[in-house]
């Protein structure tokens, strides 16, 4: 794999993955290696959730892929493939998730 930089363990983040977490958490390669781990391994999958962020990742489609795995760590859920972070996105707060599905309804 020719994009992807390793790490210390099995995980792996490709580059559009270090492109995503400098762009949205201001992570730079060396702290975003160290907290990929905690990530993977202390996140919260989709199936463990409630209430409004499950509802809002439902929504969004996040888990119909069987290949993805989406795991949820602070404000933003992380999406990995074979374990390799493909992306980051953030969880918008319970305002901003009425405010959109207001629209839409």
């Amino acid at each position: 794999m020719k994009d992807v930089y390793m790490n210390d363990s099995s995980i792996k983040i490709s580059i559009h993955g270090y492109e995503r977490l400098k762009e949205r958490n201001g992570w730079n390669r060396k702290t975003a290696d160290r907290m990929i781990k905690r990530i993977y391994f202390n996140g919260s999958h989709p199936d463990d959730l409630r209430g409004f962020i499950k509802q809002w990742i439902e929504r969004k489609g996040f888990g119909d892929s069987e290949t993805n795995e989406y795991i949820v760590y602070g404000d933003y859920i992380y999406i990995f493939k074979n374990k390799v972070l493909a992306t980051a996105y953030n969880i918008p707060c319970r305002a901003q998730i009425k405010k959109l599905y207001k629209k839409c309804a």
